[in-house]
């Protein structure tokens, strides 16, 4: 049975998962794949720092679910009966796995309304990522 392990998770730009099939003496390595389009680790700092910021500036549900539409997420997968920081992972989830992460950073900092947290999000995600999505 291969098991996915997730390493390098240490920040939201890219995740690396590593998966490993069990051996009698060990493990041996199967595959290793970058940039999955899956959820990001919560258990990652970043990953948990983004998903502060982003339910601070979107303190709303109505205000998650039309970042979602701006960003061209699916909001019908969205479970909109869940606490708000929830709907807020929920919505980052979705973003990594439909390869619109960028879409999604890209409309918050586009967004004048969350303008205080603009700078946080730059500082989290960093310039190189930024400019590799084509955010200035």
């Amino acid at each position: 049975m291969a098991v996915p392990l997730c390493v390098g998770c240490d920040s939201i730009k890219q995740q690396t998962v590593i998966v490993v099939c069990p051996l009698r003496d060990g493990w041996r390595l199967v595959w290793v794949a970058a940039d999955l389009r899956e959820p990001l680790d919560a258990s990652d700092p970043s990953t948990q720092r983004l998903l502060r910021i982003l339910t601070a500036a979107y303190p709303d549900d109505v205000e998650v679910r039309m970042l979602a539409a701006r960003t061209g997420l699916d909001v019908g997968s969205l479970e909109t009966r869940q606490a708000h920081g929830r709907l807020v992972r929920d919505m980052i989830d979705e973003a990594a796995r439909s390869d619109l992460l960028g879409a999604l950073i890209e409309g918050v900092l586009a967004d004048q309304a969350t303008a205080s947290f603009h700078n946080e999000i730059r500082d989290l995600i960093g310039p190189d990522w930024l400019g590799e999505h084509g955010i200035t």
